[in-house]
């Protein structure tokens, strides 16, 4: 099953990725899924992100001026179904991209320029897990989706930097010590606290978690376990294995 079919998707959403373990991959298999039904896209982050990452996605805009972003990004569509967008590349590493503002996207949006725009709203360095600090995912005010990422293969790793991101905050929200086990329940503390503060930015956002990396019989079975353990806080969960032809394994409701 496709991610826009699993989603329900409607004619104009702003889809944030968060977390950590396959937010790129979903959300470069959504953006061409929404161009092969004929979408307009924008792909783009409100952090930071290598600029090969956006430049896979089509032609990369870099403007900090809002106006002349619009008018790139408007001529952009006549040649690309699919654009990216930064606001500049990065002073410390010229291998990354800064992202759009929140003001910034909630502008774009609400100019119906695009049919989608769908943000990576967090960095985790590539690890399979993150533990959110607050002010953490930057959100967009006019978010329609967030999909809270985990790659599955975190479960039974230490709890420890080499696998999550600021593993000292997972062991606080999830009450465990440093080192210990990755658990169900530990997937489970954090995607419910990444829930507690995107309530804060919105109240209506369509929040799904999301087991990623179920690319096996074992890991299916896996994330599956896990899903079933979120379904006592969230109404759905996607499994999902991003790098294959259709990346959802199984929509659990």
């Amino acid at each position: 099953m496709e991610l826009f079919e699993a989603l329900q998707l409607k004619d104009r959403e702003m889809i944030a990725f968060v977390g950590g373990g396959g937010k790129t991959s979903l959300m470069h298999k959504l953006a061409f899924e929404c161009t092969r039904r004929g979408k307009s896209v924008l792909v783009t982050t409100s952090t930071k992100m290598f600029i090969s990452q956006l430049e896979g996605c089509g032609r990369l805009v870099l403007e900090q001026n809002v106006d002349n972003l619009l008018r790139e990004l408007e001529s952009s569509l006549n040649d690309c179904p699919v654009t990216a967008a930064a606001s500049a590349v990065a002073a410390e590493n010229d291998n990354k991209a800064v992202g759009l503002s929140r003001e910034t996207l909630d502008y774009i949006f609400r100019t119906d320029i695009f049919d989608f725009i769908l943000v990576e709203a967090d960095g985790s360095r590539g690890l399979p897990m993150k533990a959110p600090r607050e002010g953490e995912p930057i959100l967009p005010s006019t978010v329609t989706h967030v999909l809270a990422v985990t790659g599955i293969d975190v479960l039974n790793c230490p709890l420890e930097e080499k696998y999550v991101q600021r593993c000292h905050l997972g062991a606080e929200i999830s009450g465990q010590q440093i080192g210990t086990p990755v658990t169900g329940e530990t997937i489970r503390h954090i995607i419910r606290h990444y829930a507690q503060l995107v309530a804060q930015v919105s109240s209506t956002v369509k929040y799904i978690p999301v087991i990623n990396k179920a690319d096996s019989a074992y890991s299916l079975a896996e994330a599956r376990k896990a899903a079933q353990l979120l379904l006592a806080d969230f109404n759905m969960v996607l499994i999902t294995a991003a790098l294959s032809p259709d990346p959802v394994r199984e929509v659990v409701i």
